[in-house]
Order: structure tokens, then sequence, then C-alpha cells
């Protein structure tokens, strides 16, 4: 059984499916190896990571477990579109798929 708890004035989201064609699989991948996912603001304005380079490395620095990550902006708009300006979302894997 699926239930829901909406308080008055807020839209349901019961019965929405979304299917695996709307994230992309880098996406996939993120949300497969961090299960847990917040973004607390779809309104926010990224802030650079400094330095760009990871000092001892050279190369970018992984931020596969950040909590505090940037968002793709098409995943922002998005969640505007949708009116929703924050997020949890948890992943569940079954055999490590999504």
């Amino acid at each position: 059984m699926l239930a829901e708890a909406v308080e008055p004035g807020y839209p349901s989201y019961l019965n929405q499916f979304f299917p695996a064609s709307d994230i992309p699989p880098q996406a996939r991948e993120l949300y497969r190896r961090n299960r847990i996912r917040l973004i607390s603001n779809a309104d926010y304005e990224a802030a650079p990571l400094v330095p760009a380079l990871h000092p001892r490395t050279g190369r970018p620095t992984d931020l596969t477990y950040a909590s505090l990550r940037s968002v793709s902006p098409v995943h922002l708009q998005y969640m505007r579109n949708m009116g929703t300006l924050a997020s949890m979302s948890m992943s569940i894997l079954v055999d490590d798929k999504l």
C-alpha cells in the first residue's frame, strides 16, 4: 500500500511516475552511489569550488559523496516547473540497480 500525508494547500505527488529516461545516466549513477540527495533551495546561486582543481592530484575534486554539491541547472528548472523548491531523494536499490 502506498500513502501520502499532505498539508492542505499543497499538491499531491501520489501516483505520479517519473520514467528512467527523465534521469540522465550520470545522475542515475550518482543516485546509485550516494543514496541520499538533498536540495535545500532550487533558487540557490552556485558557489565556485576553490581551488578548482584538487591540489594533490591536479584533477577536479570528486564530489560524488558530498552532501553540499551543485545540481544540474536543468534539474533545478524541472523542480521550479513542478513548484518544488526543496527536495530529498532516497534511492531504492535492488540487486545494486535503481
